[in-house]
């Protein structure tokens, strides 16, 4: 018990503040973590308990996750299919059967693409909304805090340090199971392979 002090006790003291110290308007909400900035995270119990705003955000976020693809992919592979399309009415011959061919593999990726697991974008989109920092409103959804989150999440996960999994919303959407650290190291290599991938089919098409 006096290494468990020694080495978390600053940590659990400044949770169990927080708790005490929680804004008004965080009322009916748990401390959830601490990020690397020292700002502090609060969640609710469950997705119902969460306000209407949040709840519009997740039902957004989980048409990407039923698509399997992300939005910016998603606008990036179109814009590049657009563009091909643009160029194949010039074009003939070799050149044109090469434009289609392109065409249609881009086209096959997005036909696939609900075979992929949480795209990234979402899975870290989902962990910023389902936690409200100690200087945001809960019952809204500031989106320039929003963003930073979404930030703060990806750069800590992808340096392998996933400490926004410990919100009791988020376990309850995605599955506790998803959430354990062995399982996060599997969606890390899964989204770095789709990453390699997007690059490499775009950079072929363009």
């Amino acid at each position: 018990m006096n290494i468990v002090h020694h080495l978390f006790g600053k940590q659990i003291l400044k949770a169990v503040k927080a708790n005490e110290v929680r804004p008004p308007a965080f009322t009916g909400m748990t401390f959830a973590f601490l990020d690397h900035d020292g700002n502090e995270y609060y969640t609710w119990p469950d997705i119902g308990s969460m306000p209407p705003v949040r709840f519009k955000e997740i039902q957004a976020q989980m048409v990407m996750v039923d698509s399997g693809t992300s939005n910016s992919v998603l606008k990036e592979v179109s814009s590049v299919i657009i563009d091909k399309c643009n160029e194949g009415i010039k074009a003939r011959g070799e050149a044109k059967d090469e434009i289609l061919a392109t065409i249609a593999a881009l086209t096959r990726e997005l036909v696939f693409r609900k075979t992929n697991i949480i795209p990234e974008d979402a899975y870290y989109a989902l962990a910023a909304v389902c936690c409200a920092r100690a200087d945001e409103d809960p019952r809204g959804l500031d989106r320039v805090i929003h963003e930073k989150k979404i930030e703060a999440f990806m750069a800590a996960g992808r340096a392998g340090n996933p400490f926004f999994q410990n919100s009791a919303c988020l376990r309850q959407l995605i599955a506790a199971s998803m959430c354990t650290l062995s399982a996060y190291q599997e969606l890390r290599k899964s989204w770095t392979s789709q990453r390699e991938r997007n690059a490499a089919i775009l950079k072929a098409a363009r």
